[in-house]
Parts: structure tokens; sequence; C-alpha cells
């Protein structure tokens, strides 16, 4: 037997026979990659609750940028671009993104280890790709790991595929590079598989551990492209780990692999509810349309609890009446009938009461609703919301990474004549590397987005200007009309319907859209071209419980007048920030300079409120886009409104989730 497979069975030994200690996700630390594990190999392990980290590594031949986001107490997914790089002041040569993903599938107990599944490049360039079941088991102050890998963990060959007696699937050859991209239809394939094992170990030194590992991947695919000399397999190092103001914390990795490389990283960890903060005590808009009802206009900025308090207490102080029957409205959609007991919100935002106890006797009838035939609920004030929109891509395998950093200023108001809603906003572009994308991507047959580069010229141009109609029926039932210019790229008109039962976790949806090209070339891009396009999808959504995720899957007819569809993840936080993941399934993609396809259309966005700051208007907030630039299959328009986002705060969900916040007047 190979001596990295006696290695492998006297880690996986004391894997299942150590007795287990508590492991702490906190202390645990990125690999090379930015997957939480070892040097350069994964371990079991998930990230801390809510936790988002990014880094950088080196080590001949591949500097390595990630960004990783916890989604649950059992998923962490990182988006990496790996590039291939002489040194560590070379430019690169080549990039090889990818997203990754690793799923806890068992948590360790004291008669078994934690066992995790995951891949690198799950999709994304074949090179980095490969597949792994890890499994760890802590032990005092060690913690160990053992695992098998397929695809890149896996090139070691040390045993057959164990899959395989599963289906021909897991039996087929495993091309380990290749323009064609990485994805389902490759993950644990292979004639053979590898295995891998090692520890870290916590020393008595506040922050200090020890790493060592011996892998399976033997770089089979730079061997082939350019007679590359691999490091050995094996690996030991160090991780410091530092907390800083705020609770955040900075990774420095730096590990020997054999005795002629070395491996340096450094990651900086937060937690989510950390990095921004949205305004507790809002001046809640609402006018009463008789004794004890009020019609309350939900504010973007706020939750929706917190505006029932503030509008509550208010009622109370002037002692109209006890009890009121409010009305949540968004902009013509309306929610639930909320009864509440006035003083019980002026007692939780005293000391007197608290948010629990104000729950026990509030009153929710979803059916009951009507708003009087004067008030269309419209409220008073224009919303105003000011975006520092900033977009970086590390999926593009051609040439370089782009970026584009702008400032959006946007306003929604009633029009209340028409029954109408108006909306706009005004880009200000700062800074971009944009022109990049022209130089060097492959012309396509037409553009959709890939003259991305044409709009940001302009230092200030005409984001989106519309006109809206939204309207429920029965609280379950809702529709939103838009026309105008929709997004920075297109203009036209389109329909939402969404189906969402109050206190149900899934909705279905659809849209639909007739755009036209908006001309870069005139003054704001006002101007449009002839020749109108129709796309239209059908949406699934689906809140998981406890967990504050939703999955969402999508398809129909893209803005390319092709079929597609889509899955993605969206993931609120108790501060009001939101995450969101998607990525496209389709047979055809944007072509590359190499004569191959592009990864699939993908991408991360993370909204931060910013409005509880000090000093930062209310309505001010950070948008951070990790998303391909230029790619013209896969699109959809960019909706200025989106319906579902819209029903949110005045869904079960929402209101329980952020009940606390009925109190927030007393800080």
């Amino acid at each position: 037997m190979r001596m990295s497979s006696l290695c492998f069975s006297f880690v996986c030994g004391v894997v299942c026979l150590s007795g287990s200690a508590v492991a702490r996700a906190d202390l645990y630390s990125p690999n090379q990659a930015g997957t939480i594990g070892l040097n350069t190999m994964p371990n079991a392990r998930i990230s801390g609750k809510d936790q988002v980290w990014a880094g950088g590594s080196f080590s001949d031949p591949y500097a390595h940028g990630f960004i990783g986001f916890n989604l649950s107490d059992r998923l962490d997914v990182t988006l990496r671009q790996s590039a291939e790089i002489s040194g560590a002041e070379q430019d690169p040569k080549r990039f090889y993104p990818g997203i990754d993903f690793k799923v806890k599938a068992l948590s360790e107990r004291r008669n078994r280890p934690q066992v995790a599944i995951g891949a690198q490049g799950a999709w994304g360039h074949k090179r980095m790709a490969g597949e792994y079941i890890a499994l760890s088991r802590r032990y005092k102050g060690f913690d160990f790991t053992a695992g098998a890998g397929w695809g890149r963990f896996g090139s070691a060959l040390h045993v057959d595929n164990p899959l395989a007696y599963l289906g021909d699937h897991f039996s087929q050859d495993r091309a380990l590079d290749g323009e064609a991209q990485n994805g389902p239809s490759d993950w644990f394939t292979g004639k053979e598989i590898g295995l891998f094992g090692g520890v870290e170990y916590f020393t008595p030194y506040k922050g200090l551990s020890v790493k060592a590992d011996i892998g399976a991947d033997r770089a089979m695919a730079e061997k082939a492209a350019f007679d590359f000399k691999p490091a050995a397999p094996w690996s030991l190092g160090v991780n410091y780990k530092q907390t800083l103001r705020n609770m955040a914390q900075i990774d420095w990795g730096v590990a020997a692999q054999g005795f002629d490389r070395i491996m340096a990283r450094i990651s900086l960890s937060q937690m989510m509810s950390k990095l921004g903060k949205r305004p507790r005590t809002p001046d809640a808009d609402f006018h009463q349309s008789a004794a004890d009802q009020a019609v309350l206009h939900y504010q973007n900025h706020y939750s929706l609890p917190a505006q029932i308090g503030a509008a509550a207490a208010h009622i109370d102080k002037q002692k109209q009446q006890p009890i009121t029957r409010f009305l949540p409205a968004n902009l013509g959609l309306r929610g639930p009938e909320m009864t509440i007991v006035n003083g019980d919100m002026t007692r939780a935002q005293n000391g007197g009461g608290s948010s629990a106890e104000a729950w026990r006797n509030v009153s929710i009838n979803a059916l009951a609703n009507r708003y009087p035939n004067h008030d269309r609920g419209r409220g008073k004030t224009a919303p105003l919301s000011l975006i520092l929109d900033s977009q970086i891509s590390l999926a593009e395998d051609e040439y370089i990474a782009l970026q584009r950093t702008s400032v959006l200023a946007q306003m929604r108001a009633p029009f209340k004549m028409l029954f109408m809603d108006v909306g706009g906003g005004l880009r200000l572009n700062l800074s971009d590397n944009l022109h990049e994308l022209e130089k060097h991507s492959a012309p396509p047959p037409y553009y959709v987005r890939g003259d991305v580069y044409n709009y940001t010229g302009a230092l200030l141009a005409l984001d989106n200007l519309y006109a809206s109609y939204g309207h429920s029926f029965q609280n379950d039932v809702h529709v939103l009309a838009t026309a105008g210019y929709l997004e920075e790229m297109f203009a036209g008109a389109g329909l939402q319907i969404l189906h969402r039962p109050f206190g149900e976790r899934l909705a279905v949806g659809a849209e639909g859209f007739m755009t036209y090209k908006r001309d870069s070339q005139s003054d704001l891009n006002l101007d449009v071209h002839r020749g109108a396009t129709l796309s239209g999808r059908l949406s699934t959504y689906y809140d998981l419980p406890r967990s504050d995720m939703t999955i969402k899957t999508s398809f129909g007819s893209n803005l390319d007048t092709l079929w597609g569809s889509q899955a993605g993840l969206i993931k609120r936080f108790d501060n009001g920030a939101t995450l969101e993941g998607f990525i496209t399934i389709s047979d055809v993609g944007d072509m590359d300079l190499f004569g191959g396809e592009t990864t699939p259309d993908h991408g991360v966005r993370l909204t931060l409120p910013l409005g509880g700051v000090k000093g930062i208007p209310d309505y001010a907030s950070a948008r951070l886009s990790v998303q391909p630039f230029g790619r013209n299959r896969d699109q959809f328009v960019n909706k200025p409104q989106d319906l579902y986002d819209m029903t949110t705060p005045l869904s079960l969900a929402h209101i329980t989730k952020n009940w606390h916040d009925v109190a927030v007047n007393a800080e």
C-alpha cells in the first residue's frame, strides 16, 4: 500500500475512534482556495453563523482570490478566482474561476465524526474542479480530518471509485482540464479517486494553530499543460487568528509544501450582522381612515414592526383610542389587518413591558381588511434611496478582473390622481475598467449586455424613470404593472403577478416584459433602438423553515429570446442586510476567446443598510455584486420594482422575525 494510503488509514482511524470535544466554528480558517479547511485540503467544518470572509493566497503556480458566505449552519458557499501566475509580482496568464460549496451532512456526536460533502469549482473551469467527502473529529486540542476526493482532489488515483456501483454516471472518465465548463454531469466521476487527511492543533497560545495535511492532488493538468513540477503532497504550516474591533477576525497563514514550496494566505472574516445597521427609530407614516383604523404606509429602510410600534405609541400618546386596526400598505399592495393594543407598544418602549408580551395581544386577520374607497394606500412621503453600488467580477476567465463603482440616487413618489406611483433614479459613474471588456471579449452575433462598457462613459446618466400600478386581491394575489425606462440598458413595459398566501411558505409568480435597448450614445441614454424583445418567466419561491432563506427557481424566455432556467437563494439577516445568489442553467453559453464557453452566468449580491450608522442618512445603503460583466446569454431585465420583494415586508415571516423592533424607540 502506498505511503499516502497508509497515512489516510491512520488518520481515518483516529477520526473515528478519538473522543469528541466541542468544535467551535469560529476557531477554523480557510485553506488556500478559500474553503474552511487545512493548508491545501478541506475539512468537514462549516464557518460560524452568518459569517462572511474574503481573502487571497499564493502557492506556485496560482494566486487565489475568494469571498465566502455562511448561508446556514449546514451550508457554506465560496466564489473563487484562481489566476495562473509565475510569481507574486507577475501578471496573470489565465484565470480559472469557480463556485465552491460545502454541505454538512452529519453533525459531530460522541460516537461519530462530522461529515461534509463539498465541491471546488462545482460550476467553473475544469482545471480547478474536484469533489470530496470529508470527516472531521475533535479530540482535545486536535482536530483530525480524513477524506476521499474526486477530480482534482483525487488525481493521485489511490483506489477505485466506490460510487461506480451506483450507476454509469460515476464510472465515466474524468477530464481534469479543458475549455468545457465543469458542472453536475462531472461531479464525483472518474475511474479512481484519491485519499487525503490531516490535522489542526490549536495551541495554548490564543489564536495560534498548527496545520498539517497530505493530499491527493498531483497537478496532472499543470504537468500536461506546461511541464510543471508539482510540490510534495504534504504540507505543514501555522495559522494565526487575530480578533479586531467589532468582532472582526483576520487570519494569517503560511505553510511549507514539501521542502521547496511556500504557501501564504490572508483572510478577513466578520459576522454579517456587524457589517451594516438598519435605522431603528422611524417616524411612522400613517393616517387614520376611521376611529379605530389606520393605514400604515411602509417605508423601505425600516422593518414593518418598528413602524407599527412607532405609530401605535404615537396614537396612545394622543389618547385617541386603546386599540387600533392597522392596515399595512406598500405602494398599493396591502398586508393583513393587525389589531394592536396601543398601550402595549408604549410599555414595550419605556421598559414597562416587552415585545413578547405585546405579541400575545395581537390579532391578525389576513382576509377581512379592505382599504376605504377614497384611500388606495398611498403614503404622504416620497421614499429616497442613496446606494453605493459596486460590482466586481471573479469569473471573467479570459483576461482581467473587472470592476465598476457608481452611486445611485432613487426616489419613489405617489401620484394619487391616477392611483399610480412614479419612480426614477440617476446614476453617477465613479470608476470602472470595463473598456477591457471591449478589447478582449469575443464579438457576439448580437449584444444584450455585452456592450455595457458603452453605458459607463458619461459621468451622469438616467438609470430609470417609470410609472407603476400595484394592487392586491384578498392579500394573497398581487399584481404590479410597470412602464418606462426600466433600467440602465433597457426601456419598456411589463406585468408581474404573484400568488403569495399569507402565512404560507410557498409562493408562485409570473412576469412578462416587452423591452427596447436604450441608446448609449444619446443624452442620458434616453433614446431607444427599434425592435422590441419579448421575455417572460415563471418563478417559485419557498421559505425554508428556521433559516431566514428563500429558494427561488425560474424558467422562461430571456432577453436573448432563448429559453433558460435559474436557481437561487435569498438570505435575510437581522440587521436588514440581504444576500442573494443565483446560477443559470442553459444549454447555450457565451463564447470565450479560446473557443469554449464561459462559466454559467452566476452571481452574488450583498446589500447592507447603512442608515443606523451615526452621521449617515437613514436612506443610505451599500450594494456589492460579484457577477460577470457583459454576458449576452441568460439575461433578464433588471426590474425597478420586484413584486416578491415588495410583498416581503407584509408577510408573516417578516413580521415575526422583526417583532422585537416594536420596542426600538426605547433605545
